[in-house]
């Protein structure tokens, strides 16, 4: 599962708000909510759009995910059974 996220700081607000997400669009209407209810905003303009939709961070995997992992992290690293 692909997972998103983006918070307030990173379009520089004074705000800890983080979302994850599985959609851009997810993402967006959880901050049109949050930005009404916290920060008074009841329209976004074309500009904070842009700014949120350029913000948003994509990991390919969620952290939950049962893939292979070695001892490097790397999903695609098996490591060697002989210890090598």
């Amino acid at each position: 599962m692909n997972i998103v996220e983006f918070t307030c700081r990173d379009i520089g607000m004074d705000c800890s708000f983080a979302i994850t997400g599985s959609t851009d669009s997810e993402i967006m209407k959880k901050f049109i909510d949050h930005a009404e209810s916290a920060h008074n905003i009841s329209v976004l303009t074309a500009d904070v759009i842009f700014k949120v939709k350029k913000a948003i961070k994509k990991e390919a995997k969620s952290r939950n995910s049962d893939h292979l992992s070695g001892d490097n992290g790397d999903p695609a690293h098996v490591p060697d059974p002989r210890g090598d």
